[in-house]
């Protein structure tokens, strides 16, 4: 005969219960975290926002820009 204090028992049962409630919880927070996180990427490239910029200057990495100016420091 099993007693309350056993893991097979009442307790273990519930306890159980609980864990698997406990479980289920953080799962559903974890997606609903990654669902609001995913909505605001998809809400800010809507906007227009986090998109690369589109003028392609060529950036001279080897002359300083600021050479042959008058009022160099």
């Amino acid at each position: 005969m099993l007693q309350g204090n056993q893991k097979g028992g009442i307790r273990g049962q519930e306890e159980r219960k609980f864990n698997e409630a406990k479980d289920a919880k953080k799962k559903a927070e974890a997606n609903a975290l990654l669902a609001s996180l995913f909505k605001n990427a998809q809400s800010l490239k809507k906007n227009g926002e986090g998109e690369m910029p589109t003028d392609n200057k060529n950036i001279d990495l080897y002359n300083d820009p600021r050479m042959g100016t008058e009022n160099m420091p």
